[in-house]
């Protein structure tokens, strides 16, 4: 099964690798993409085939700094990378590498949600008053600074706003708990649409 399954991705990455021009030429990133009209792959708006180069940092609006997102972003774009994968809540790891916490601090102390019979609150989203990407006094002030970030390098990020079986679905027993209703999701997903419309280099990606 396992042998047959990676077949079959690599069957599927010398197809995308093949309907690419290589007599092309096509800046790094350019965030205005979209489906090909046969469905088969993304592509930018003049029909240039898009090939998706990701680094995964599912933790990163939890674990790092703003300093550390430099750090990293200028690395991967030096790399060629031209998209990051992030997990909005995703839950920082302890010293159990299994383990994790159910509504973690960042690194700057700021929780993503509420809390309501200790556990977060979908329907809560925590947000401040007056902070800003480069001053967050927030969870999601950080997560704009990660956004803009990535926009200055001319890079993508493909943003998950949860890890799904951790959070929602809670199947990865003893390590998840089932913190959020399938309809306080909606309710979410109404506030990161506000919320980060102004970005338009995002790919929104169900996983998790």
């Amino acid at each position: 099964m396992m042998k047959s399954l990676i077949f079959f991705m690599q069957i599927v990455f010398l197809f995308v690798l093949l309907s690419c021009s290589q007599e092309k030429t096509q800046p790094l990133v350019k965030p205005a993409i979209k489906v090909s009209e046969n469905s088969r792959y993304l592509e930018y708006q003049d029909g240039n085939c898009f090939l998706w180069i990701g680094g995964t940092t599912w933790g990163m609006s939890e674990w790092m700094t703003r300093e550390d997102i430099n750090l990293y972003l200028d690395n991967r774009k030096e790399k060629g990378f031209n998209i990051v994968q992030v997990c909005l809540f995703w839950g920082k790891r302890q010293e159990d590498p299994v383990d994790f916490f159910i509504n973690p601090v960042n690194s700057y102390g700021h929780k993503a949600f509420a809390e309501t019979g200790g556990k977060p609150n979908a329907l809560s989203p925590l947000v401040v008053d007056g902070g800003s990407p480069e001053n967050p006094n927030d969870y999601w002030d950080h997560v704009d600074y990660i956004l803009k970030a990535a926009k200055e390098r001319n890079m993508i990020v493909g943003l998950l706003p949860v890890w799904g079986r951790r959070y929602v679905n809670g199947t990865h027993s003893p390590f998840s708990q089932q913190a959020f209703k399938i309809h306080e999701m909606k309710s979410y997903g109404k506030f990161l649409g506000e919320r980060l419309k102004s970005f338009d280099n995002i790919i929104w990606v169900m996983g998790g």
